[in-house]
């Protein structure tokens, strides 16, 4: 697992590596990987997001509702 947290620099890091290297299958298949990790890490972020907006909602039933429809 990467920590929580997926720093700006190894992004860019990667990016430049497959500017001069853009048929490289390692770096392809490893920067995938990396963004994929970024992005469940983002909805989960999300995720907490939204359950604490429930939490504190004053109506939390009627703030599911109204987000289901």
């Amino acid at each position: 697992m990467l920590g929580g947290s997926i720093t700006p620099p190894v992004v860019t890091l990667y990016k430049k590596a497959l500017d001069d290297d853009p048929a490289n299958s390692e770096l392809l298949f490893y920067y995938g990987w990396l963004l994929e990790a970024k992005g469940r890490i983002l909805l989960q972020k999300a995720a907490n997001y939204f359950t604490k907006g429930i939490e504190n909602h004053p109506h939390p039933n009627s703030a599911i509702e109204h987000k289901l429809n």
